[in-house]
């Protein structure tokens, strides 16, 4: 989908664009109160915070209605694999001994891109959203209560959804709304592990930071991510600036050997957040989240 095209915002959006209508309204009420008043316009730009965080909150179209059949795991499941038989063919070639960091790049894709094509049921265990408070930078005046909000709207989601058919897993896992998983080429990825477990491999990949990524770019190549774009086409008029970096965002999954089937795969992505604000002068903050979203995978 073209960021041009945005008609209903992720999740991940209505996330961050809510914190930052929140980060808003606190330059327009806290900030400019603490100077002593607040301009007339103040009005007409709170009442449009007010529709955006409405907006935000809307439920998007894509959104499953099936009732969450599983309980949320803080760990990689054990014994994840389907006990049916298999219905696709191993990985192709996959090598023996130690890999190569492009053979192991190469396992990751062939394997991940068969969850949007075989797969039956992917269920999300839950996803776990964390402020992270180092990187926050704000005026002085507004960083306590700006931490406070921020670890407030960002609140861990433990309730197991599931995605039980092939629009919804197309839709929903990542990378959301392609029909791809990974497209990811050595130029992306830092580090690569793969341990042979018998049955399975694990596999880690850990991708290089990445600013601003664009659709099917840099860690967007494997990872739901937000866009400059996409979040000015939902954010308040006062937003002027916004970037995002990317920063050691790692992918770890267990795919079964028999079949090549990815069965149980976690995405941890951190990133700093960089916007200017424009209301009665121009301000500047930064703000650190990180997103962990785990998935059990069944064929």
């Amino acid at each position: 989908m073209e960021n041009n095209e945005i008609k209903n915002p992720s999740p991940l959006t209505q996330g961050i664009v809510i914190a930052l209508v929140i980060l808003v309204l606190f330059f327009s009420g806290n900030f400019l109160g603490a100077l002593g008043g607040r301009p007339d316009s103040d009005v007409t730009e709170d009442t449009q915070a007010e529709e955006v965080i409405a907006d935000a909150t809307t439920e998007p179209t894509t959104q499953p209605t099936t009732a969450p059949t599983t309980q949320p795991t803080t760990q990689a499941p054990t014994d994840s694999a389907d006990t049916t038989e298999p219905t696709s063919a191993p990985v192709a070639d996959a090598p023996s001994g130690e890999m190569t960091k492009a053979e192991i790049i190469a396992l990751f894709n062939e394997s991940a891109n068969k969850v949007k094509t075989d797969a039956t049921k992917v269920v999300k265990n839950y996803e776990y959203r964390t402020h992270l408070e180092e990187y926050l930078e704000m005026p002085a005046i507004l960083e306590s209560v700006a931490s406070g909000l921020m670890s407030s709207v960002f609140k861990n989601d433990l309730e197991p959804v599931e995605y039980a058919t092939k629009e919804d897993i197309v839709a929903n896992y990542q990378v959301p709304g392609e029909t791809w998983v990974s497209q990811l080429t050595e130029a992306e990825v830092a580090e690569a592990t793969c341990t042979d477990n018998g049955t399975e491999y694990e596999v880690m990949i850990k991708l290089n930071p990445t600013k601003d990524p664009e659709a099917g770019l840099g860690v967007a190549k494997a990872f739901d991510t937000i866009t400059p774009a996409e979040i000015k086409e939902n954010a308040p008029d006062m937003l002027q600036t916004f970037s995002t970096e990317y920063f050691d965002c790692v992918v770890k999954c267990k795919i079964d050997k028999a079949t090549g089937h990815t069965t149980w795969a976690n995405y941890s992505s951190p990133l700093i957040m960089d916007v200017t604000v424009k209301f009665a002068g121009t301000h500047n903050a930064k703000l650190g989240l990180c997103f962990e979203k785990d998935y059990t995978i069944t064929y």
